[in-house]
């Protein structure tokens, strides 16, 4: 579920970036990004999405994919925090800030220790 919600967040974010959506391109110049940069970003989040696909079949694949996303995550919520946009525009931001916490703690494998 989670791997879905990722794939489907960075997904649509990525290819509306890559297609040139003019919505998506006036906010991402709106934030000081120029095209190239849009586009850089837009094909991050979609690399990303299809490792987390290929996560599917190869399991390491999608903590890779998590973390790789995991910045421009964070990127993203800050920007929308920044802005003081309303909740229902930045809540894909903050699923997908919180989403790899989860990931981590909840993966078979993976061991998370807090030494003090």
């Amino acid at each position: 579920m989670a791997s879905a919600t990722f794939v489907y967040i960075f997904g649509k974010a990525g290819l509306l970036k890559v297609i040139e959506d003019r919505h998506m391109i006036d906010g991402m110049q709106s934030i000081g990004f120029g095209l190239q940069g849009s586009l850089l970003i837009g094909w991050i989040e979609v690399l990303g999405a299809a490792i987390m696909l290929a996560g599917i079949r190869y399991p390491a694949l999608r903590i890779s994919a998590m973390l790789f996303l995991w910045p421009v995550a964070i990127g993203a919520l800050a920007i929308h925090i920044s802005r003081h946009d309303p909740l229902g525009e930045l809540y894909e931001s903050l699923i997908v800030t919180i989403l790899p916490s989860v990931m981590l703690l909840t993966t078979s494998g993976i061991s998370v220790r807090f030494n003090p």
